[in-house]
Parts: structure tokens; sequence; C-alpha cells
């Protein structure tokens, strides 16, 4: 099953898609990507705005694959799961 993270920062679209294929998408454009869906924390995305700041998305969960976004080191909040 496919889940999208959707997330706003400073006037960028940031999407976290797990499905199929796991991808870190800002402003439409692919950041990174893995072949295969995201199950276990020790698959990280990595990205950048194009202001410099650091893009890092993380997974977990046991009953349910949940995401986690970093900017520059701090937790955003999702405005779309």
């Amino acid at each position: 099953m496919a889940e999208t993270w959707i997330y706003q920062y400073n006037g960028n679209t940031i999407e976290v898609k797990n499905g199929w294929t796991t991808e870190l998408l800002v402003n439409g454009q692919q950041q990174d990507r893995f072949k295969g869906i995201a199950i276990a924390s020790e698959l990280n995305l990595r990205g950048k705005l194009e202001s410099g700041e650091e893009i890092w998305a993380s997974f977990g969960g046991k009953i349910a694959v949940q995401c986690s976004l970093y900017i520059n080191g701090e937790l955003q909040t999702a405005v779309s799961e």
C-alpha cells in the first residue's frame, strides 16, 4: 500500500512517497530514491532545498510506517498524510 507525506516549508512542497519505489521530491523534482517499500528505520532519504538547507527523511513504526522529516536537524510536521 502506497503512502505519501506532504510538508510545506518556506514556500517549498516536500513529498515523501513510500510505495514500490520510495522517493523524496522537492517541488516535484526527485532528490533521492530507493527501489522498494520502506519498512525499517534503516532507510533514510536525503536532499537539499535551493537555499542549501538539508533534508533528511527517516521511516519507522511497528504496525504502520511513519515518516519523520527533518530540515537542518529540525523535525517538521506533515500537512497531509
